[in-house]
């Protein structure tokens, strides 16, 4: 159920890592987050679509841009 949040957060956190104009520790921050947002899954399997929808346009917008979701 809702496995594209799931594949789509993580092929952003991918892309970022490669292709993103961003220094290491923003990397590596993001990268806290998205493994931390597997531990709502203790509370909710809900909470966790809903954490990392919201991560997938955050970190799309810090790795393209403005330009991202036009």
């Amino acid at each position: 159920m809702f496995l594209i949040v799931y594949v789509l957060a993580f092929v952003l956190l991918i892309c970022c890592w490669i292709w993103a104009d961003l220094e290491f520790r923003p990397k590596l921050i993001v990268t806290v987050v998205y493994l931390a947002s597997w531990l709502l899954l203790f509370i909710s399997p809900y909470f966790v679509i809903a954490a990392q929808a919201l991560f997938c346009v955050v970190i799309g917008y810090m790795t393209f841009g403005s330009d991202w979701g036009r």
